[in-house]
């Protein structure tokens, strides 16, 4: 299940199903869809997860933190030259170790 640009979607209250947000609560803080997309980690659902945390960055593209949520998810599902580049974006705006050891991982995997 892909994620509409034009919808953002909620986890429904109590299950796992999820239903689109209106249109008027797209202003939801870049904070709200990091949480969702966590919520997405922890069930396995990558993709979704992916697709929350590139909404976000549409929101607040200086958060370190959502670069490396997102590349996280891209190292789950094999995709490590996007790992790399969000690794680096993660860096780019906080130089923290944990966002180095995340750019290892994902050069690693590439063989670099």
């Amino acid at each position: 299940l892909l994620l509409d640009k034009e919808e953002i979607f909620a986890e429904k209250s109590g299950s796992t199903a999820i239903q689109p947000i209106e249109k008027s609560e797209k202003t939801e803080s870049w904070e709200a869809l990091k949480n969702q997309g966590n919520r997405f980690v922890q069930e396995g659902r990558f993709t979704e997860a992916i697709e929350l945390y590139s909404f976000a960055l549409e929101i607040n593209p200086e958060e370190a933190i959502l670069y490396s949520n997102r590349a996280i998810c891209e190292i789950k599902l094999e995709k490590y030259e996007l790992a790399q580049e969000d690794a680096e974006n993660a860096i780019g705006c906080d130089p923290k170790v944990k966002y180095w050891r995340l750019l290892v991982s994902a050069l690693k995997h590439l063989g670099k």
